[in-house]
């Protein structure tokens, strides 16, 4: 743990299995989602490949640039992109936010659990479009409102490093 991550988790991303790294993006988009409270992240991990790529290439159309939807198809289907994928959205998130904290207590219960999380790939390509949707998120119990430019752009930042691949 450093005093940057109090919780350690955020500073051994690179290192976690996939199946820990797989718990994590599903918390993650959970934490989100409820914060965001517009956004069903249930009904994101049930939409097919197919239509949430399709999200994801129009929402990175919105936002500017232009995601063919193989190459959005390809977070959803390989593994060694997918986990790329996840690392850089989760790498956005600051360690020391309660955001952050919020979501290791979250990781920490679900990992208890021993239930089989849905596949990374899957998992991360539901957390990149709900990464890209929001833009606020109230991240503390007390209120306070915290930008989430940040997560967003990480994610944005990746799929346009895809594009060139």
């Amino acid at each position: 743990m450093s005093d940057q991550d109090p919780t350690g988790l955020w500073d051994h991303l690179d290192e976690m299995s996939d199946t820990d790294l797989a718990i994590l993006v599903e918390v993650t988009g959970t934490v989100l989602a409820n914060h965001a409270g517009n956004v069903d992240v249930g009904e994101l991990r049930v939409t097919p490949l197919g239509p949430l790529a399709g999200q994801l290439a129009t929402l990175a159309t919105e936002e500017g640039f232009d995601l063919p939807s193989d190459k959005a198809r390809m977070i959803g289907q390989d593994q060694d992109i997918g986990r790329q994928a996840a690392i850089a959205v989760l790498k956005s998130i600051d360690p020391s936010s309660e955001l952050a904290t919020e979501i290791a207590d979250a990781y920490k219960i679900r990992h208890g659990m021993m239930i089989i999380p849905d596949p990374l790939t899957l998992s991360v390509l539901a957390l990149f479009v709900l990464a890209i949707k929001l833009k606020r998120v109230k991240a503390s119990k007390a209120g306070v409102d915290v930008q989430f430019n940040q997560v967003s752009s990480g994610a944005l930042g990746f799929l346009r490093r895809l594009i060139s691949i």
